[in-house]
């Protein structure tokens, strides 16, 4: 029986994903080693793996296609099967949100999920663009009918889904089930027509109204009419073409709701397939890429609908509860104070009930106000008198929702501001921020839009940190006036903060190492000169020429004028002419998804970080020693470590030498060292035990060090 639907109302309801482990039971190559129209060295293309916080993993460059295989368990296996395409704008593959995710909860239902990694239309991989994905989705559909037997599957119940440009490419590959484009081996003689058909928001036409992106990346930018008429989804479809459920925001604003998803529906109705089409004015962000709801309002309700067609066409018999919604919201999801000698309460607001789920830190509590239909939160920091930056999180939520209050109390003088390009930091940037707190100083992450030397409470940062993510024309020459102590990781700037006369970019290429000209410098951090293994791995190495006045403390190995790491000191005359306001850092540091530095560049980095906070001037020598002129503590490494870490440190003379292993309550874990100790370099290793030889817990550990009249201190985690 044909249904038609179409919704618009706001509904309230709520659907409850339990965290989930992806465990496939089978990752198969999709062509079994003969992977048609493919270019010639496609085989060496290297794939590329963006991980992101929020939405999860995404796929570039994929040149060996596959299909990971989700089985339900066998006591509600339906043998019903659906082959999932991710979208992407045919540019990458959204792999958790709209691969993953979506057959951890086919699963549920009974419904085997087989998530396809499809090759993109990249003329760098395959040789006919437009073909490519249509290929792997035909043959895929092939290869799960040829395993029905072995996976438990009815090969008259294997469906196709595909979301956004993997929705163009699941309905592509339906329409045009008639027509084969590859064979390789015997699988290609079963059917490659889908038994039914699910769409989340697809790119539908090639025509007018198209998703630009989509079209430019399949079929090129001025693609043959016959070609965009071929794979306008809409004008393809006959009486053959299976039933279909589609699902869309009418708010759509990536790919609008009209000419598209509507365009397809009203054709399905017009060739009598059996259709339903669900039309959501989704009020929260994404309007598009919703996946299976879990962060949406509206379309939330959307897989529970889905479950309803299935049971109804044959294909599950499980419906999970109709959802209901709640919504947890929290101004703000962030508290920065500094350290004070008397208690602080702050007040957050919520706008929903909700209970405390975690509580990671001992120095602060949090108890609701009010009650009914929302509930504030109060939070009270207990008073800090200590030289100890604290911060910890607070996650409050409901069966529904839960979200996470980071708390920071920073100490004085150790307290600054890293503006970003983004509001998440990605892998180097971190890096950068973990860097800093072992070294008792808290940045806080600030978006590049500010250009002020102020953040929470009005409160003035003691540095500030510009990364390599900052876009240079919001923030050009913002600071170039600020009296503040500036770091500089974005080479693009040092021009615009008067610190360079020259600058260039990618003229070395894949440098892992600096050379350290000033070794006898604090902002060396104890490193030898010569050539160090400042990067993990190769990078794209920029460098600047600074002024006269400028200490260079590393450099392009070979050529001390191609300065890597440089700095003045407040009234020094910069590249410009002018005098620094404050203490000035050219450190490059390219941005990375991943962390990007050594033990050796963490130290250097931490050494740079406590020079900009030292009030004491450079000192600068002809004649550098062969060990600093001050004492250092290096960062252990590894860290986070288990069940080893070593941590050194540097004398430039005989002292008495003490270091001890603290806990975050401020008892004494371990005495590691105490006594008289020579000039040079010294290293010892924890293995995270305290004085009776028993184990410590999981959880950060403080090294404080004291030689003579020096003391300093380092944060370790230790995981069991």
């Amino acid at each position: 029986m044909q249904r038609t639907f179409r919704a618009l109302e706001s509904l309230i309801f709520i659907l409850v994903f339990a965290p989930r482990v992806f465990t496939q039971d089978a990752v198969l190559d999709l062509w079994s080693g003969h992977t048609p129209n493919l270019q010639p060295g496609a085989e060496n293309v290297q794939e590329i793996l963006i991980d992101d916080p929020t939405w999860g993993l995404f796929i570039k460059k994929v040149a060996k296609p596959i299909v990971e295989v989700y089985l339900p368990h066998a006591e509600i296996a339906t043998g019903s099967a659906v082959v999932i395409c991710p979208g992407g704008g045919y540019a990458q593959l959204a792999w958790t949100l709209e691969g993953r995710e979506v057959a951890a909860w086919l699963n549920t239902i009974g419904v085997a999920g087989i998530v396809l990694k499809y090759r993109l239309p990249d003329p760098e991989i395959v040789q006919v663009r437009q073909i490519a994905p249509i290929q792997d989705a035909q043959r895929a559909i092939r290869l799960v009918r040829s395993r029905s037997v072995e996976w438990n599957l009815d090969p008259d119940k294997i469906g196709i889904m595909g979301f956004s440009a993997g929705g163009h490419l699941a309905g592509s590959a339906t329409v045009h089930s008639d027509s084969s484009f590859a064979s390789v081996d015997a699988v290609d003689t079963l059917s490659p027509a889908p038994d039914f058909l699910i769409l989340g928001y697809p790119v539908v036409t090639m025509g007018p109204g198209t998703h630009a992106g989509s079209k430019s990346m399949l079929l090129g930018d001025s693609p043959d009419p016959s070609l965009v008429d071929y794979f306008s989804v809409e004008k393809q479809v006959n009486p053959d073409t299976p039933p279909a459920f589609i699902v869309v925001a009418s708010n759509d604003g990536t790919v609008p709701y009209e000419p598209n998803s509507l365009a397809l529906f009203n054709a399905l109705q017009a060739a009598g397939v059996p259709s339903e089409m669900w039309v959501y004015e989704e009020s929260l962000q994404p309007d598009h890429g919703f996946g299976m709801g879990t962060k949406s309002k509206e379309s939330i309700e959307w897989p529970w609908r889905l479950a309803l067609w299935m049971k109804g066409n044959g294909l599950c018999r499980i419906v999970p509860d109709k959802p209901r919604y709640t919504f947890l919201r929290i101004l703000p999801k962030a508290v920065t104070l500094r350290s004070e000698a008397t208690e602080r309460t702050v007040l957050i607001e919520c706008d929903t009930t909700w209970s405390i789920l975690k509580k990671d830190g001992n120095w602060f509590s949090a108890d609701k106000q009010g009650g009914g239909k929302a509930d504030s939160l109060r939070i009270t920091i207990n008073a800090n008198e200590s030289a100890d930056p604290r911060q910890g999180f607070l996650v409050i939520g409901n069966s529904a929702r839960s979200d996470t209050i980071k708390i920071v109390q920073a100490v004085p003088g150790g307290f600054g501001f890293f503006l970003m390009g983004g509001v998440s930091p990605n892998g180097s940037e971190q890096e950068i921020l973990s860097t800093a707190f072992n070294a008792g100083i808290v940045l806080i992450p600030w978006d590049d839009d500010s250009t002020a030397a102020a953040g929470p409470d009005g409160e003035k940062a003691d540095l500030m940190l510009l990364s390599d993510t900052v876009n240079k024309s919001k923030v050009g020459g913002a600071f170039r006036e600020a009296a503040v102590p500036v770091m500089v990781l974005e080479t693009g700037l040092f021009d615009g903060m008067g610190m360079t006369a020259v600058r260039a970019y990618g003229q070395e290429r894949n440098t892992e190492r600096l050379d350290i000209l000033y070794s006898g410098h604090a902002l060396a951090g104890g490193l030898s000169a010569g050539p160090q293994a400042v990067f993990s791995r190769p990078v794209y190495m920029n460098w600047g020429k600074p002024g006269g006045q400028a200490v260079i403390i590393a450099s392009i190995i070979g050529d001390p004028e191609k300065a890597s790491v440089f700095a003045y000191e407040k009234g020094g005359t910069l590249a410009d002419g002018f005098p620094a306001p404050d203490k000035r850092i050219g450190f490059f540091a390219t941005s990375s998804l991943n962390p990007l530095l050594t033990s050796d560049g963490r130290q250097l980095l931490a050494a740079a970080l406590r020079w900009l906070l030292d009030e004491e001037t450079m000192g600068a020598s002809d004649n550098p020693a062969v060990f600093p002129g001050t004492f250092v503590l290096r960062l252990n490494y590894p860290n986070p470590f288990n069940p080893l870490t070593t941590i050194s440190y540097v004398l430039p003379q005989n002292a008495a030498v003490r270091l001890d292993i603290y806990n975050q309550n401020g008892r004494l874990v371990r005495k590691l060292v105490e006594g008289s100790a020579g000039a040079g370099p010294h290293s010892i290793e924890w293995d995270a035990t305290d004085d009776a030889g028993a184990q410590v817990a999981t959880g950060m550990y403080i090294c404080r060090f004291k030689a003579g009249p020096f003391c300093a201190q380092n944060r370790m985690l230790f995981l069991r």
